[in-house]
């Protein structure tokens, strides 16, 4: 009794909402990143950081003065927002003796998001709704994927695809009528497509959409913008090579230009990318929309005896975690899901040591699970 005498009430308040041992720092959606961070809970006026970024920050300092025990930056439960890439380099390494690990709190479920949600939306026509992406900061991002009640949405496309039969439906031919002779000529039978009569569309702006094609012999599709429609509507010319020719009955498809948005998920940038246009699947009100705004959530380069550990990752266009020539990297027990566009992965590994992935739950992504 007399040692709980002795001690305040705000200590034995601080004892019970989870004092950081040693090294250990944590962060919450509710936190503060004016405060220490060695708290798990805010009591008066300390406790969580609020974002990783800020975290990152004091586990570079302690490693700046010499890592005296193992460092642990504990994740809350929640929606943690990264608007930018979380960067750990040499200067955030731990060693063999104390290694430094990024890990959700006990058993809550901390969730990384690399988007922001879009609000404002206002009818337009035949149930499309727009949003002035300019007046939320977020002009200029040409994102590759919208997300809606955690589903990634199609981007507008022709011609469309029947959800009944996702894998035969939904495509048009390269027309056996050879493209003109003189436009080959000048970019190439790769970047050249001919056009089906009864496949030409007017578009305002061509040159916003892109073309998903498997050239020649089918083997791999290529995504790439158009760099010209002719008058005619006959011949589309793309910006980049394909990985072939592009061949007489060559499947492909059109997509990203707001005219073609004409089913429940389809949207599209304008041309200025200021305005989003989405025909909803499910009334607005009853979930966020979502638009990534960073294409890597987590980069490690030249990082060592990092473990980044039950995690959940998601909204992102590119990757969601890169370990890029590090050594002694681990990725374990997260959770990944609807991120990349079609270049990206959950998990990418670019050379380095000893670094890996293992118990990971990754779906829906862009490229590959783990390249």
């Amino acid at each position: 009794m007399r040692f709980r005498r002795f001690f305040p009430a705000v200590a034995t308040v601080l004892f019970l909402a989870g004092v950081g041992r040693g090294a250990d720092f944590y962060v919450s959606p509710e936190g503060n990143d004016a405060w220490s961070g060695r708290v798990a809970e805010a009591v008066g006026n300390d406790g969580p950081f609020a974002t990783l970024e800020k975290a990152s920050a004091a586990v570079r300092e302690l490693v700046a003065a010499g890592l005296a025990e193992p460092v642990t930056v504990h994740l809350r439960g929640g929606v943690h927002v990264v608007a930018q890439t979380v960067k750990l380099g040499p200067e955030s390494s731990g060693t063999a003796a104390h290694p430094i690990t990024f890990a959700a709190y006990r058993d809550e479920t901390p969730v990384l998001v690399g988007a922001k949600t879009v609000s404002g939306w206002q009818p337009y026509r035949d149930g499309i709704y727009r949003a002035d992406l300019a007046a939320q900061g977020l002009a200029g991002f040409r994102f590759q994927n919208l997300f809606f009640q955690g589903q990634r949405q199609i981007p507008a496309r022709y011609p469309n695809l029947d959800p009944a039969e996702p894998f035969t439906s939904g495509w048009a031919y390269v027309d056996s009528v050879k493209p003109p002779a003189g436009t080959v000529e000048e970019f190439g039978a790769k970047r050249v497509l001919q056009v089906r009569e009864e496949d030409v569309r007017r578009w305002a702006n061509p040159e916003q959409g892109q073309v998903f094609i498997y050239p020649t012999h089918e083997w791999w599709n290529n995504i790439v913008p158009i760099q010209s429609l002719s008058e005619d509507g006959r011949t589309i010319v793309v910006k980049a090579n394909c990985s072939y020719e592009i061949t007489p009955d060559n499947r492909y498809f059109v997509m990203g230009l707001p005219e073609e948005i004409d089913m429940p998920g389809e949207w599209a940038l304008d041309a200025a990318g200021t305005t989003l246009y989405f025909l909803p699947p499910a009334p607005l009100a009853d979930e966020p929309v979502q638009v990534p705004v960073t294409r890597t959530i987590l980069e490690l380069t030249g990082a060592r005896h990092v473990t980044i550990r039950g995690l959940t990752f998601q909204y992102s266009d590119g990757s969601a975690v890169v370990l890029n020539n590090s050594e002694d990297c681990l990725v374990a027990a997260c959770t990944i899901r609807n991120v990349g566009d079609y270049h990206g992965s959950g998990v990418n590994v670019w050379g380095g040591k000893r670094s890996g992935v293992v118990g990971c739950d990754i779906h829906d992504v862009g490229h590959s699970g783990i390249q």
